[in-house]
């Protein structure tokens, strides 16, 4: 109930969560819950959230420094997801690379139910408890766009 106390009353516990879901659906961070960084339509986008930002950053420096046409969706916030603003900076992507530290590919799976239907997708999962090194992810974005 309102005072956290414990009841069985269906009528009690339907309103207590209605109250959260209005709470979640109200739920925006706006610039914060999508981060857009290089130039609109990129020959890839590298795509992630939580701590695979500043390796993701630092690549699509360094390829576009190489004159790549690379860039970096990241995202802070997945629930609720925010799909307008993803699709918005989706659109005109040649490729995707989805980079996540998870062995099932849960974020590639949201990304593909939120927001899809998506360009030519791939991924770059590491799970091993250590961070990705610049080193696997330029690896992966060379594997992915042959002949760079």
């Amino acid at each position: 109930d309102e005072a956290g106390r414990i009841t069985e009353d269906p009528r009690e516990r339907t309103r207590q969560m209605d109250r959260r879901l209005a709470k979640v659906r109200g739920l925006d961070l706006g610039e914060a819950g999508v981060h857009y960084a290089g130039p609109p339509g990129p020959d890839l986008l590298l795509v992630g959230w939580g701590s695979t930002f500043g390796v993701l950053d630092e690549i699509r420096r360094r390829l576009a420094a190489q004159g790549r046409r690379v860039a970096h969706l990241q995202l802070g916030q997945l629930w609720p997801f925010p799909a307008e603003r993803v699709r918005g900076c989706l659109a005109g992507a040649r490729h995707l690379l989805v980079v996540e530290h998870n062995a099932t590919g849960q974020f590639a799976g949201l990304l593909r139910r939120e927001a899809g239907p998506l360009p030519p997708t791939y991924d770059l999962r590491k799970y091993d408890g250590n961070p990705l090194t610049l080193r696997e992810v330029e690896r992966r974005c060379r594997e992915v766009l042959v002949g760079w």
